[in-house]
């Protein structure tokens, strides 16, 4: 024989096999399934029901009745005034087939049910009773407010909802959870199984009223003569979209865990928006309520939440939460961490606002940088609430990797090490771009370096003032000795040719050395100090071989003297061109002294003197007082 294709397929022959025909199925309105369980007469129930009259407003009825305030599978609730207390109460009958015994027998059970539990969860039963016509109906607290259902599908009703207040909805909606996990705990603890949970069966109150309602079709988890055994249950009842995969099988053996599922598929939809064992058909829905598949959660559904619907849901009984105290008991502890989930949800929009930003070309860096603080912020907050909220910890690592991208964008490795530094788990292609900007920044700066050591080693303005000061020292003693030395030659007192310049320039000379050992000794020279102070000496050797040459070679000591003069001016030429712009004072200064030596052969000392002044003079002064690099 082949095997039915298709899970609906195959479940409809499970049914079969247990005397249920599929097709014979339906729902009402909420989407509870009509088929009843095993039917329970009036005359096993045994109950002493009074009879009491119900009418309109012109009878003189014990229960004025009025408007119908809503309606479910089997029945129907009205509105109406117990004339004795003048009070409102409400009313439930049969919506239809008053006579129909078994449907008679449900709706008292469950007015039985109700009454056993007192609890400010569940509402009070004050009567059961049945009209003059015979017809059952039981009489409960008048209750007003809002279906759970309606404010979960609905998220603008749950804005204009006065209990909801600035609550975020996931919390209001976990608070909501906790007092019906509390209703179903209780009802536990007093031997009775809801069997139908589900936000269309919970009221809320405009002044934080949440009640549990429709027990007509609950069981009892011991023996008790109002109530089928939860063990023995063997009909198809509940929500399909809902419902545990034990009560899709329909074999019996629901426990209190059967609720416990029914707890955690309302959390499911809490967090989804949707029921578990949503389908188009009614036996698609049972289809995938037998087969129970793991539950799959949006990635923005906290981890921790995700992990307690799980276990709620979980297919063998034996796996989920052992009571709903103890559901209860998790998800209050959850609950008490909201903080951390607000926290986590608000630094979630602004990681999202950060990496639009920082994807954005030419994104401002204020901004980047504001954006990253709030977010940071909101998640470190998060954590320290709630230590290891996986969602906050994941949020904190992308807004890093986000930084960290971004200032490689920019170039800036040393920022993006400090971000990738506090990244918790190593991402390889995100350190490989970091390695790759750092090696390009070493670079960068050796080569940095080596300019700045280059321009430092080439920087003339180094022991300027010092040079500035010898310079003016040397002109006035050059000039002194020029002067000196022309007056006493005209007068006839002395003479003055190559052997006395060989002598002074040789003195000079030493001078020189030793004015240069101090400087050296006194500022630490670069390289090109070092370089100028060495073409000092050569030319200071190669003014006293000039001297001694024309000496030997008998040249005329005045053309010696101009040739001498013509020869520094074009030395400190060539010095200004190569090495000090400055230094062109005195090529200057010395080419004009060398044009009228020559004119004024008589002049000659007075004129070396000036030029030697004028030039030296300029020089130092320009050495002290100009620090522009000469080039």
């Amino acid at each position: 024989m082949t095997p039915p294709d298709g899970p609906e397929a195959r479940y409809s022959l499970h049914l079969e096999a247990r005397g249920i025909d599929a097709r014979s199925l339906g729902a009402d309105d909420d989407g509870t399934l009509t088929r009843p369980s095993k039917p329970t007469t009036l005359d096993r129930l045994s109950l002493p029901l009074v009879t009491v009259s119900a009418g309109d407003a012109s009878s003189a009825a014990d229960f004025t009745t009025g408007r119908v305030l809503g309606e479910g599978g089997m029945g129907k609730v009205v509105v109406a005034t117990q004339r004795a207390l003048g009070r409102e109460v409400a009313l439930k009958f049969l919506r239809d087939s008053p006579e129909d015994a078994s449907r008679a027998a449900e709706l008292l059970r469950e007015g039985v049910v109700t009454g056993q539990l007192e609890h400010p969860n569940i509402v009070p039963v004050h009567l059961l009773a049945r009209t003059d016509d015979g017809q059952p109906f039981f009489v409960m607290k008048r209750i007003e407010g809002t279906p759970w259902s309606t404010l979960l599908a609905d998220p603008a009703a749950l804005a204009d909802f006065p209990r909801a207040g600035a609550k975020p909805p996931l919390v209001f909606h976990l608070e909501v959870l906790l007092e019906v996990c509390d209703a179903v705990a209780f009802a536990h603890s007093r031997g009775v199984l809801h069997r139908d949970l589900k936000p269309a069966n919970v009221m809320l109150g405009a002044f934080g009223e949440v009640y549990l309602l429709d027990w007509g079709i609950a069981l009892a988890l011991d023996e008790r003569p109002a109530l089928p055994r939860a063990s023995d249950e063997r009909g198809l009842a509940g929500t399909a979209t809902y419902m545990a995969p034990e009560m899709a099988a329909a074999e019996g053996g629901l426990t209190e865990r059967t609720d416990v599922y029914l707890l955690g598929a309302i959390l499911y939809e809490v967090l989804t928006g949707r029921p578990p064992h949503a389908g188009a058909t009614l036996v698609q829905q049972l289809s995938r309520a037998f087969e129970a598949a793991p539950p799959v959660f949006p990635a923005d559904v906290p981890s921790e939440l995700a992990a307690l619907c799980r276990r709620a849901l979980a297919r063998r009984p034996d796996e989920r939460f052992p009571s709903a105290r103890a559901l209860h008991e998790a998800l209050r502890d959850a609950l008490a961490r909201r903080d951390a989930f607000v926290l986590q949800a608000e630094s979630r929009e602004r990681l999202v606002a950060l990496e639009a930003l920082v994807a954005a070309p030419g994104a401002d860096a204020v901004q980047v940088q504001q954006a990253f603080s709030e977010c940071r912020f909101g998640f470190q907050q998060a954590l320290k609430r709630y230590p290891g909220f996986a969602e906050a910890e994941a949020g904190l690592e992308r807004a890093l990797v986000a930084m960290t991208s971004h200032e490689l964008a920019l170039g800036h490795a040393a920022a993006a090490r400090a971000f990738a530094s506090q990244l918790r788990r190593p991402r390889p292609e995100l350190l490989a771009r970091l390695e790759a900007a750092e090696a390009q920044a070493a670079a960068q700066a050796e080569r940095v370096r080596r300019l700045e050591t280059f321009a430092k080693d080439a920087d003339l303005d180094t022991a300027v003032m010092q040079r500035g000061a010898l310079a003016l020292a040397v002109a006035l003693v050059w000039a002194l000795i020029s002067l000196g030395a022309g007056a006493l030659v005209r007068r006839g007192a002395v003479t003055f040719g190559h052997r006395e310049a060989l002598w002074a320039m040789s003195l000079y000379g030493v001078m020189s050395l030793g004015l240069a050992e101090s400087v050296k000794r006194a500022v630490a020279l670069n390289k090109a100090q070092r370089r100028l102070l060495r073409g000092n000496l050569v030319a200071l050797s190669a003014f006293i071989g000039f001297w001694a040459l024309t000496w030997w070679l008998g040249v005329d000591f005045h053309a010696s003297l101009v040739t001498f003069m013509f020869l520094v001016s074009a030395l400190w030429a060539v010095a200004a061109a190569l090495f000090d712009a400055r230094g062109l004072t005195m090529g200057v200064a010395f080419l004009v002294g060398t044009a009228v030596a020559a004119a004024r052969p008589g002049w000659a000392f007075e004129v070396f003197g000036f030029s030697t002044l004028l030039g030296f003079s300029a020089l130092g002064v320009a050495w002290r007082h100009w620090r522009g690099a000469g080039s």
